[in-house]
């Protein structure tokens, strides 16, 4: 049995040899940045700025989960209908400057559709890419692959959470709400202007 070191060189190896594979992790990255910045300056927001109740913050933040799910749910049915590659970078573009916006907001409503189209894009981008690296992947290196993606999903959000909570300790938290959102949508369009094979799947 291939020890663990060996299993992700593998799967390092096989995403370095497919430009279009390599990209898809690429935009996992700067799609799963966003979830740091959303654990620790969400809760901060609900409460400080909005003003809600325990249960309200409850709602407020169980929207996003929601939301996602029903974004998955979206891009099976239209993943037919629309450019995988093209819906990966507007839908992180879009739904970061959404989570920009919400350092605008006063109004509990408001803020709250703003953050559930920011998840139903969220949860599109994140089927489309995980769709790419599944069809992407070798077949005989797709589990090492995954392993990468899964890898991906757990450390970016926490390197992420971590620099939020020093963005918001030197700024406050609209501030960082707003700086996180704007600088994540820019990250999205550096990608896709430096990621041609991703811009074409």
């Amino acid at each position: 049995r291939l020890g663990v070191a060996r299993e992700l060189r593998e799967g390092f190896s096989a995403v370095g040899a497919n430009p279009l594979l390599a990209q898809l992790i690429v935009a996992a990255i700067v799609a799963y940045a966003m979830t740091g910045p959303m654990q620790i300056l969400l809760p901060k927001l609900a409460r400080e700025v909005l003003g809600l109740s325990e249960l309200q913050r409850g709602g407020y933040l169980g929207l996003m989960a929601l939301a996602l799910i029903v974004g998955g749910i979206a891009a099976l049915l239209l993943g037919k209908h629309l450019h995988h590659g093209a819906a990966i970078f507007v839908g992180t573009a879009m739904a970061s400057l959404l989570f920009a916006s919400l350092s605008h907001w006063g109004s509990a409503a408001v803020s709250a559709a703003a953050l559930g189209s920011m998840g139903l894009l969220g949860g599109m981008v994140i089927s489309f890419v995980i769709a790419g690296i599944q069809g992407q992947a070798p077949e005989a290196l797709r589990g090492r692959i995954l392993g990468i993606y899964s890898i991906i999903s757990q450390v970016v959000p926490a390197a992420s959470g971590v620099a939020a909570g020093a963005l918001v300790r030197s700024t406050g938290t609209t501030q960082a709400i707003a700086i996180a959102g704007v600088g994540l949508a820019g990250a999205a369009l550096l990608a896709a202007w430096a990621m041609p094979q991703l811009r074409r799947m």
